[in-house]
């Protein structure tokens, strides 16, 4: 069985400390601004040396976190083909609760979005990929018949018709081993080009996947669940 549900979330706090220095700064500065406007116009010449030099502090001091910043979001992991898009993918295994970058899963999510389908006949389409998202297995083709294709967009489409509730599900059921697991990568793929932010649980094996955009298109956390 398979399912797919989203809910909306709001922006994330900024939690990174460089960025929480960064805000602080910004709004001392903004408020110092107002100070020192205060100043001119009453002609207070202690208080417009005052502020003027406390801007000039920091903003000298903002200069360097912005840079720290950028060199920071340059080492970065990034995309490995096509346009730098993704923070990456990052995995808990085991139960483990701490998330680890993983350059082997962000290369296959590069290829699920990059790669063009090649047709075989019969409406039939081939994605070929040289890495899988499960490194224990040996990386297939993704085969995608017509009846298949339509079904996972059709479910995409129903999770966008419900986005204004708080929280929306779809289920997907069928015989063992008829390929909804490994179809799912064409949802996947749906979801990478559209620059969502998924969280894959494949719960059998005990592992859960963050594909990461460095922008989301929208605050809308999609959850795909895989179960035997």
């Amino acid at each position: 069985m398979s399912g797919l549900s989203s809910a909306s979330v709001p922006p994330p706090p900024a939690t990174d400390p460089l960025a929480q220095k960064i805000i602080k700064l910004e709004n001392e500065i903004e408020g110092y601004n107002t100070e020192l406007k205060d100043a001119i116009k009453s002609g207070n010449d202690k208080k417009i040396d005052l502020f003027g030099g406390l801007i000039t502090a920091r903003s000298n001091n903002l200069d360097k976190l912005l840079e720290q910043q950028q060199n920071a979001q340059a080492a970065a992991p990034q995309a490995v083909s096509g346009e730098p898009w993704m923070n990456g993918v990052i995995t808990a295994e085991g139960g483990n609760t701490k998330w680890t970058y993983d350059k082997k899963r962000s290369e296959f999510a590069n290829e699920l979005r990059d790669h063009e389908f090649e047709s075989i006949g019969e409406d039939i389409l081939v994605l070929p990929l040289s890495i899988p998202l499960d490194l224990k297995e040996i990386s297939t083709p993704l085969i995608l018949r017509p009846r298949v294709k339509v079904l996972w967009e059709e479910v995409l489409q129903d999770i966008r018709d419900n986005s204004e509730k708080k929280e929306t599900t779809s289920i997907v059921t069928g015989n063992p081993g008829i390929g909804k697991t490994r179809s799912m990568d064409y949802l996947l793929r749906m979801l990478l080009q559209e620059n969502e932010l998924v969280f894959y649980d494949q719960r059998e094996r005990g592992v859960v996947f963050c594909l990461s955009p460095q922008q989301y298109t929208s605050w809308m956390t999609l959850i795909v669940c895989t179960s035997p």
